[in-house]
Protein backbone atom coordinates (compact mmCIF):
# COMPACT_ATOMS: atom_id res chain seq x y z
CA UNK A 1 0.00 0.00 0.00
CA UNK A 2 2.98 2.56 -0.06
CA UNK A 3 4.76 4.16 -2.97
CA UNK A 4 7.70 2.04 -2.26
CA UNK A 5 8.50 -0.70 -5.11
CA UNK A 6 6.72 -3.27 -3.84
CA UNK A 7 7.76 -7.09 -4.95
CA UNK A 8 6.46 -8.98 -7.79
CA UNK A 9 4.74 -11.79 -5.99
CA UNK A 10 3.34 -9.07 -3.20
CA UNK A 11 1.46 -7.18 -5.74
CA UNK A 12 0.33 -10.64 -7.70
CA UNK A 13 -1.32 -11.82 -4.16
CA UNK A 14 -3.63 -9.07 -3.87
CA UNK A 15 -6.59 -10.20 -1.64
CA UNK A 16 -9.25 -8.13 -3.20
CA UNK A 17 -10.14 -7.61 -6.50
CA UNK A 18 -9.43 -4.06 -7.18
CA UNK A 19 -12.40 -2.51 -9.29
CA UNK A 20 -14.70 0.63 -7.85
CA UNK A 21 -17.11 0.14 -4.92
CA UNK A 22 -19.74 1.92 -2.95
CA UNK A 23 -19.41 2.43 0.75
CA UNK A 24 -21.70 0.18 1.37
CA UNK A 25 -20.34 -2.44 -0.28
CA UNK A 26 -17.30 -1.57 1.47
CA UNK A 27 -18.56 -2.21 4.74
CA UNK A 28 -19.68 -5.65 3.54
CA UNK A 29 -16.35 -6.41 1.67
CA UNK A 30 -14.66 -5.38 5.29
CA UNK A 31 -17.37 -7.45 7.21
CA UNK A 32 -16.08 -10.47 4.60
CA UNK A 33 -12.23 -9.69 5.15
CA UNK A 34 -12.37 -9.59 8.60
CA UNK A 35 -13.64 -13.17 8.82
CA UNK A 36 -10.79 -13.92 6.02
CA UNK A 37 -8.27 -12.36 8.14
CA UNK A 38 -9.49 -13.93 11.84
CA UNK A 39 -6.91 -15.56 13.11
CA UNK A 40 -4.36 -12.30 13.09
CA UNK A 41 -7.30 -9.57 13.69
CA UNK A 42 -7.77 -11.38 16.90
CA UNK A 43 -4.34 -12.24 17.86
CA UNK A 44 -3.96 -8.25 17.49
CA UNK A 45 -6.96 -7.42 19.51
CA UNK A 46 -6.07 -9.39 21.92
CA UNK A 47 -2.51 -7.96 22.24
CA UNK A 48 -3.69 -4.01 21.84
CA UNK A 49 -7.67 -4.38 22.12
CA UNK A 50 -8.03 -5.79 25.80
CA UNK A 51 -5.56 -3.49 27.56
CA UNK A 52 -7.63 -0.37 26.17
CA UNK A 53 -10.63 -2.13 26.97
CA UNK A 54 -9.16 -2.45 30.94
CA UNK A 55 -8.12 0.72 30.91
CA UNK A 56 -11.71 2.48 29.93
CA UNK A 57 -13.46 0.06 31.91
CA UNK A 58 -10.90 0.94 35.23
CA UNK A 59 -11.61 4.74 34.57
CA UNK A 60 -16.07 3.92 34.21
CA UNK A 61 -15.14 2.55 37.44
CA UNK A 62 -13.57 5.55 39.39
CA UNK A 63 -15.96 7.56 37.69
CA UNK A 64 -18.58 5.40 39.16
CA UNK A 65 -20.52 4.59 35.62
CA UNK A 66 -20.61 8.32 34.39
CA UNK A 67 -21.79 8.59 30.93
CA UNK A 68 -19.37 11.01 30.36
CA UNK A 69 -16.33 8.33 31.04
CA UNK A 70 -17.83 6.67 27.28
CA UNK A 71 -15.76 10.07 25.89
CA UNK A 72 -12.34 8.13 26.81
CA UNK A 73 -13.23 4.73 24.39
CA UNK A 74 -14.22 6.73 21.41
CA UNK A 75 -11.47 9.86 21.77
CA UNK A 76 -8.52 7.01 21.84
CA UNK A 77 -10.26 5.77 18.60
CA UNK A 78 -7.38 6.33 16.13
CA UNK A 79 -4.79 4.86 18.79
CA UNK A 80 -6.57 1.79 19.02
CA UNK A 81 -6.99 1.90 15.02
CA UNK A 82 -3.81 2.37 13.86
CA UNK A 83 -2.14 -1.20 14.36
CA UNK A 84 -5.26 -2.29 12.27
CA UNK A 85 -4.74 -0.23 9.83
CA UNK A 86 -1.53 -1.33 9.43
CA UNK A 87 -2.31 -4.86 9.60
CA UNK A 88 -4.95 -4.78 6.68
CA UNK A 89 -2.71 -2.67 4.33
CA UNK A 90 -0.12 -5.35 4.76
CA UNK A 91 -2.66 -8.56 4.37
CA UNK A 92 -3.70 -7.02 1.10
CA UNK A 93 -1.26 -7.92 -0.39
CA UNK A 94 0.68 -10.46 1.69
CA UNK A 95 0.24 -14.24 2.67
CA UNK A 96 1.51 -14.08 6.90
CA UNK A 97 1.60 -10.68 8.43
CA UNK A 98 3.17 -11.23 12.05
CA UNK A 99 2.06 -9.01 14.80
CA UNK A 100 5.54 -7.79 16.02
CA UNK A 101 5.92 -6.74 12.14
CA UNK A 102 2.65 -4.43 12.11
CA UNK A 103 3.95 -2.65 15.66
CA UNK A 104 7.70 -2.35 14.16
CA UNK A 105 6.83 -0.66 10.77
CA UNK A 106 3.92 1.48 13.08
CA UNK A 107 7.02 2.65 15.08
CA UNK A 108 8.48 4.26 11.99
CA UNK A 109 5.66 5.76 11.07
CA UNK A 110 4.64 7.47 14.46
CA UNK A 111 6.49 11.15 14.28
CA UNK A 112 4.15 12.21 10.39
CA UNK A 113 0.71 9.91 12.06
CA UNK A 114 0.69 11.78 15.28
CA UNK A 115 1.71 15.01 13.58
CA UNK A 116 -0.82 14.46 11.09
CA UNK A 117 -3.60 13.10 13.77
CA UNK A 118 -2.71 16.28 16.65
CA UNK A 119 -3.22 18.47 13.62
CA UNK A 120 -6.28 17.07 12.47
CA UNK A 121 -7.85 17.29 16.15
CA UNK A 122 -6.28 21.31 16.21
CA UNK A 123 -8.25 22.06 13.42
CA UNK A 124 -11.46 20.49 14.46
CA UNK A 125 -11.26 22.10 18.11
CA UNK A 126 -10.93 25.11 16.45
CA UNK A 127 -14.48 24.93 14.84
CA UNK A 128 -16.06 22.37 16.71
CA UNK A 129 -19.40 22.80 15.38
CA UNK A 130 -18.01 21.99 12.07
CA UNK A 131 -16.07 19.11 13.42
CA UNK A 132 -17.68 16.70 11.67
CA UNK A 133 -17.05 17.95 8.18
CA UNK A 134 -13.89 19.11 9.00
CA UNK A 135 -13.32 15.59 9.21
CA UNK A 136 -14.55 14.75 5.75
CA UNK A 137 -11.60 15.85 3.67
CA UNK A 138 -8.78 14.58 6.42
CA UNK A 139 -10.95 10.85 6.37
CA UNK A 140 -7.46 9.04 4.42
CA UNK A 141 -5.15 11.24 6.70
CA UNK A 142 -4.28 8.14 8.47
CA UNK A 143 -3.83 5.75 5.30
CA UNK A 144 -1.43 8.54 3.80
CA UNK A 145 0.59 9.01 6.76
CA UNK A 146 0.80 5.05 7.87
CA UNK A 147 0.41 3.35 4.57
CA UNK A 148 1.89 5.78 1.65
CA UNK A 149 4.95 6.28 4.53
CA UNK A 150 4.10 10.46 3.33
CA UNK A 151 5.03 13.38 5.69
CA UNK A 152 2.30 14.52 7.62
CA UNK A 153 2.18 17.99 6.02
CA UNK A 154 1.85 16.00 2.78
CA UNK A 155 -0.57 13.55 4.22
CA UNK A 156 -3.15 16.04 4.27
CA UNK A 157 -2.66 17.31 1.18
CA UNK A 158 -3.09 13.72 -0.37
CA UNK A 159 -6.75 13.31 1.56
CA UNK A 160 -7.92 16.30 0.32
CA UNK A 161 -7.33 15.04 -2.78
CA UNK A 162 -8.73 11.98 -2.82
CA UNK A 163 -12.20 12.88 -1.00
CA UNK A 164 -12.08 15.93 -3.38
CA UNK A 165 -12.30 13.67 -6.02
CA UNK A 166 -14.95 11.27 -4.75
CA UNK A 167 -16.80 13.24 -2.34
CA UNK A 168 -19.78 10.79 -1.68
CA UNK A 169 -17.30 7.64 -0.67
CA UNK A 170 -15.70 10.04 2.02
CA UNK A 171 -19.32 11.77 3.36
CA UNK A 172 -21.06 8.67 3.67
CA UNK A 173 -17.07 7.03 5.41
CA UNK A 174 -17.08 9.88 7.93
CA UNK A 175 -20.41 9.45 8.99
CA UNK A 176 -21.17 5.86 8.60
CA UNK A 177 -17.95 5.96 11.77
CA UNK A 178 -20.84 6.94 13.64
CA UNK A 179 -23.56 4.64 12.65
CA UNK A 180 -21.36 2.06 13.01
CA UNK A 181 -20.05 2.69 16.67
CA UNK A 182 -23.36 3.29 17.97
CA UNK A 183 -24.70 -0.34 16.36
CA UNK A 184 -21.50 -1.91 18.13
CA UNK A 185 -22.43 -0.41 21.30
CA UNK A 186 -26.47 -1.18 21.26
CA UNK A 187 -25.37 -4.54 20.15
CA UNK A 188 -22.56 -5.46 22.92
CA UNK A 189 -24.91 -3.96 25.98
CA UNK A 190 -28.36 -5.52 24.42
CA UNK A 191 -26.38 -9.48 23.75
CA UNK A 192 -24.70 -9.07 27.62
CA UNK A 193 -28.34 -8.10 28.83
CA UNK A 194 -29.96 -10.90 26.41
CA UNK A 195 -27.58 -13.55 28.17
CA UNK A 196 -27.52 -12.67 31.94
CA UNK A 197 -31.41 -12.62 31.13
CA UNK A 198 -31.44 -16.18 29.33
CA UNK A 199 -28.73 -17.86 32.03
CA UNK A 200 -30.23 -15.52 35.00
CA UNK A 201 -27.19 -14.26 36.11
CA UNK A 202 -27.02 -11.16 38.51
CA UNK A 203 -24.29 -9.45 37.46
CA UNK A 204 -23.67 -6.64 40.16
CA UNK A 205 -23.28 -4.25 37.01
CA UNK A 206 -25.89 -2.05 36.21
CA UNK A 207 -27.70 -1.52 32.76
CA UNK A 208 -27.18 1.06 30.32
CA UNK A 209 -30.86 1.90 30.67
CA UNK A 210 -30.36 3.25 34.61
CA UNK A 211 -28.50 5.71 32.73
CA UNK A 212 -24.56 4.95 33.68
CA UNK A 213 -22.01 3.51 31.22
CA UNK A 214 -21.27 -0.18 31.10
CA UNK A 215 -18.18 -2.28 30.58
CA UNK A 216 -20.39 -3.86 27.53
CA UNK A 217 -20.66 -0.64 26.11
CA UNK A 218 -17.18 0.74 26.53
CA UNK A 219 -16.36 -3.08 24.67
CA UNK A 220 -18.77 -2.08 21.93
CA UNK A 221 -17.55 1.02 21.38
CA UNK A 222 -13.79 -0.79 21.12
CA UNK A 223 -14.68 -3.48 18.94
CA UNK A 224 -16.32 -0.65 16.29
CA UNK A 225 -12.36 1.03 15.91
CA UNK A 226 -10.93 -1.82 14.19
CA UNK A 227 -13.85 -2.35 12.03
CA UNK A 228 -14.24 1.32 11.01
CA UNK A 229 -10.01 0.61 10.45
CA UNK A 230 -10.80 -1.78 7.88
CA UNK A 231 -13.69 -0.09 6.15
CA UNK A 232 -12.08 3.19 5.84
CA UNK A 233 -8.93 1.03 4.33
CA UNK A 234 -10.97 -0.14 1.67
CA UNK A 235 -13.03 2.92 1.14
CA UNK A 236 -9.08 4.67 0.64
CA UNK A 237 -8.79 1.73 -2.01
CA UNK A 238 -11.72 2.22 -4.06
CA UNK A 239 -11.23 6.29 -3.75
CA UNK A 240 -7.78 5.19 -4.96
CA UNK A 241 -9.49 3.15 -7.67
CA UNK A 242 -11.66 5.52 -8.89
CA UNK A 243 -9.34 9.20 -8.62
CA UNK A 244 -6.32 7.55 -9.93
CA UNK A 245 -6.68 4.14 -11.23
CA UNK A 246 -4.91 2.17 -8.63
CA UNK A 247 -6.44 -0.82 -10.05
CA UNK A 248 -4.48 -0.03 -13.26
CA UNK A 249 -1.30 1.04 -11.69
CA UNK A 250 -1.07 -2.25 -9.66
CA UNK A 251 -2.01 -4.71 -12.28
CA UNK A 252 0.60 -2.81 -15.19
CA UNK A 253 3.66 -2.82 -12.49
CA UNK A 254 2.60 -6.62 -10.98
CA UNK A 255 3.11 -7.53 -15.18
CA UNK A 256 6.14 -5.57 -15.30
CA UNK A 257 7.90 -7.02 -12.42
CA UNK A 258 6.40 -10.38 -13.23
CA UNK A 259 8.46 -10.22 -16.36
Amino acid sequence: MSDDRPSAPALQLCHIHLRPRGPLESLDLAIRAARDWWRPLLTLSAVWLIPWWVACVALLGASHGSPWALVAPIAVGPLVQAPFTVLGGRLLFAENVTIRSVFADLATRLGPWAGALGLQALAASFCLPLAPLIQIPLVFVGECALLERVPFARAFRRSYRLTSGYAGGAVVGAFGRWGLLAWCAIVAESGMMGLTAIFQVNLPIPAATDGVGTPWLVAGILVSQPIWALWRLLLYVDVRTRVEGWDLQVGFRAAGLAR
